[in-house]
């Protein structure tokens, strides 16, 4: 049991807590979409938090990645662009 206890509070030392204000519309739509999954409208929040973190995480990696491929092949890249005109 003390386990718990102390899991608890370490759980509870690492969270962060803020305030979030939203338009009428968008609680009612979030209220709507928590009740319909049986959720927390909390939960609902969080989780579309953690995709959007990952969606731009991912758009940066595939930027990244972009940059350096293009990077590589520039000269044959500029090569192919020059003999299409």
């Amino acid at each position: 049991m003390r386990v718990n206890a102390m899991t608890s509070r370490y759980a509870q030392a690492t969270r962060k807590a803020m305030t979030l204000r939203l338009t009428a519309g968008e609680y009612e739509a979030l209220r709507d979409r928590a009740r319909a999954e049986r959720l927390s409208m909390q939960h609902v929040v969080r989780r579309a938090l953690r995709a959007h973190l990952d969606f731009i995480s991912h758009q940066d990696k595939v930027a990244e990645a972009t940059d350096k491929i293009l990077a590589s092949h520039a000269e044959a890249l500029d090569r192919l662009g020059n003999d299409a005109t």
